[in-house]
Formats: structure tokens, sequence, C-alpha cells
């Protein structure tokens, strides 16, 4: 019996009669890619999030998001109630460096509004 994987034959030294255990490993392949402006209807845009490694599955699909947004800019959209309604809408699709359009229009079309309390957001920063 030999090893396998190995870059030479080598003796395995398991004795036949116990199971042999090959570890198992994960290769991690980047996904899609996916861009949202972030705009206020007062100052437009004042950011953008990113789902990095995004695969669309059936069913619900809860991804992390990262956002980068101008404070300065959200901060002058702030209401009464420290309130600022942040308007997100789909940009880009990117698979494998290559733009995917039939998605990308999809998330042109939808428009996101979000009512955010910016001010207790950064309070609690």
């Amino acid at each position: 019996m030999w090893a396998w994987g190995a870059a030479k034959p080598t003796p395995c030294l398991a004795k036949l009669a116990r199971p042999v255990v090959l570890s198992g490993f994960n290769i991690t392949e980047p996904k899609g890619k996916v861009v949202m402006h972030i705009s206020t209807k007062e100052k437009g845009l004042i950011g953008n999030s990113t789902i990095d490694n995004f695969v669309l599955k059936p069913g619900q699909n809860l991804l992390p998001m990262n956002a980068i947004v101008d404070t300065a800019l959200a901060l002058g959209n702030v209401g009464k109630q420290g309130m600022v309604n942040m308007i997100i809408v789909g940009h880009t699709a990117v698979y494998n460096g290559v733009h995917l359009p039939y998605y990308e229009s999809v998330l042109q079309s939808h428009t996101l509004t979000l009512a955010v309390n910016l001010q207790s957001l950064l309070g609690s920063i």
C-alpha cells in the first residue's frame, strides 16, 4: 500500500486491518463580487457597499456586506430624529474578472431605500 498524494511512492505504515484516514482539505475559490452604490436624495452618491465571494443560491441568501460611506456627506442629511434615508442601487456584478451584464441590469433596476439612524449608529462606534 502506498501513501496517497506523495511525490514519490512511500510505504504506508497503517496496518491493512485498520482504516486509513486521509485528512480533508478546503480549497477556497473566489466567487463573484457585487458592488452597490449608496446615495441620498440631497447629496447624491455618498459611498458603496460590496459583497465579496457572492454565490446566488435558491432560497434566502444572507451574505456579509462591507460598506464605505462618507460620513460627513451622510451627516448633512440627518433629519430631526437622526434618520438618513439611504438609497442603495446595484452597480456591478463580476465573476472571475468578467462583468455579468444580465445580473447588472437586474441589480440596477431595483432600488432599496433604508431609513438609518445614523446618529445612533455613529454613537455606538
